[in-house]
Formats: structure tokens, sequence, C-alpha cells
């Protein structure tokens, strides 16, 4: 026995807009990830923080400033998120292609970041609001990061060791890194093999 299921278009759409839960902020974009609240990588709600003003991070970030090593710092633009019928691998979508001045990221006052993605970033179980203060003023520090799992920028996760690796959320659970939740520390796939010795 078959039964034929008609589906209008109407539920079809309903059906392909997951996840079930209407986005706080329509068309906004992490400034780590480059992904939007409806991403299906486990990143969170988007939050939106106060940020300085767009003075105060030209200032702070001047577009002809040097790098530690004394190379000069090029910005690129900043790449628009994806549509969703582009790709739906979205670990090909994640962070940005160049570094990114922080100024772009500004939108009416405000930035924007997943709730998991500034958790890892500041390894803290709770963001206060000095907590999210201080990440809307340092933000610019994690675009300026490679991340060695997808090679764009925009990452903000390091290695328990100390070590150069660094992710983005999402690319940390993919590339294998063990990520401990109650202590929010990350172990990049080289150092795994001190998980026992560290965490006793």
């Amino acid at each position: 026995m078959s039964t034929n299921v008609v589906v209008s278009m109407e539920e079809k759409a309903v059906a392909d807009d997951l996840p079930y839960f209407p986005e706080k902020f329509p068309g906004k974009v992490c400034c780590l990830c480059n992904l939007g609240e409806k991403s299906a990588l486990g990143q969170g709600e988007i939050l939106q923080l106060k940020a300085p003003a767009p003075a105060e991070i030209k200032d702070k970030y001047p577009t002809d400033r040097l790098r530690e090593d004394g190379s000069r710092l090029f910005y690129g633009a900043k790449q628009a998120a994806s549509s969703s019928g582009d790709c739906h691998y979205e670990l090909d979508k994640i962070g940005q292609p160049d570094v990114v001045h922080p100024a772009e990221f500004l939108d009416e006052g405000f930035v924007y970041v997943h709730r998991m993605c500034i958790m890892w970033s500041l390894r803290k179980s709770q963001i206060s609001d000095a907590d999210a203060a201080y990440f809307a003023t340092h933000f610019a520090e994690f675009l300026e990061q490679k991340c060695n799992f997808c090679g764009r920028y925009g990452a903000s996760i390091n290695c328990k060791m100390n070590c150069r690796q660094v992710h983005h959320w999402p690319c940390a659970a993919a590339a294998g890194c063990l990520l401990i939740l109650e202590s929010f520390t990350v172990f990049c796939t080289e150092h795994l093999s001190q998980v026992p010795v560290i965490c006793k």
C-alpha cells in the first residue's frame, strides 16, 4: 500500500527553514566564524554586543600599521555571508579569506558573535557584561589569526599547550581537537597525548 503525500510550497518552505526558532537578528553573522544564527554547527544564538565607536577602532587599528615582525598588515574586503543556496557544507563558509579591518564588522554601533564562539574564545561558561565589553574592544585580535583547519581568518580557539594551533570553534571540533566543556580547555590533535598528563 502506497500513500502519496502532497506537500504545499508553504509547508516545504517552513520545512527548509531550519532550525525551528526565529532569528533574533536576521541577516547578521558572527564576526569570528562568519555564519548566521541558523548555522547547524552548534554555535548557538547570535549575541549583539555594544561596540566601540568606529573612530576608536580606526585609531586603535590604523590601516597602515605594522605587525610584530615588522611586515605591513594589509586588510582585505569583508566577504559577505553566502546565501543558503550557494553551499550546504557550512565548514566551507567559515571565516574570512583575508584579514578584515574590525571596523567592517561594526553594524550601527554593534558587533555580532555566536554564544559558543565568544564563550570558547574567552574560555568562560558565563559571559558577563564586562566580558562582552572586553570582547567587543578586542575581537580585532582574533580577526588576524588564521585557522589551522580551514585556512581562513577569524580563529579564536588556542590549544592549552600554548602551541601555534588556532581554530574557529566549529573547526576545532571538525579537526578532531579535544574540547573539554567543564573548563573550556582545548587540546589540538598534536597534543592529545598530553591530556592524561595535564587533566589528572
